[in-house]
């Protein structure tokens, strides 16, 4: 989160008019944490209550380290996203959004549609929604810049 955000102040530095008086956005660091925070909690919670209640259960520790350790890859998106080319910023946050949706499709998917057989695959669908829609947020909130 701390990385998200320092990634994002920098790559604002990076990408600001040397004319212009720069500075900090602490505003990106609130935002970061609600955002990764809220995803890696409430998501697998929620997903936890629903096999609970539909089907055999995870625990909920199982879904928590797996959203957490899926998010690390990324930090060195975060990094990569730094260097001021566009076109290296939307690989670098795709190439992230790919591999870690990888992780929670392989891990998930098989155990959600054994569990919920009827609403199985919509439930996989929007697990998928939700993480590019963080994937999305990611990209735009903390590395698009003006030109």
């Amino acid at each position: 989160m701390c990385i998200r955000d320092r990634c994002g102040n920098m790559a604002s530095y990076f990408s600001s008019d040397s004319d212009k008086i720069w500075q900090y956005d602490f505003e990106k660091l609130t935002f970061a944490a609600a955002m990764i925070y809220g995803y890696v909690s409430v998501v697998p919670l929620l997903l936890h209550c629903a096999l609970r209640m539909f089907g055999e259960g995870l625990p909920l520790s199982y879904l928590l380290c797996l959203y957490g350790y899926m998010m690390f890859v990324f930090i060195p998106a975060a990094v990569i996203c730094t260097v001021p080319i566009e076109l290296l910023r939307w690989a670098a946050v795709a190439a992230a959004c790919v591999s870690s949706g990888g992780v929670l499709v392989g891990n998930l998917a098989p155990i959600v549609i054994s569990s919920l057989p009827a609403r199985g695959s919509l439930t996989c669908v929007v697990l998928g929604a939700i993480h590019l829609a963080i994937c999305f947020a990611f990209k735009v909130y903390f590395f698009e810049f003006p030109s």
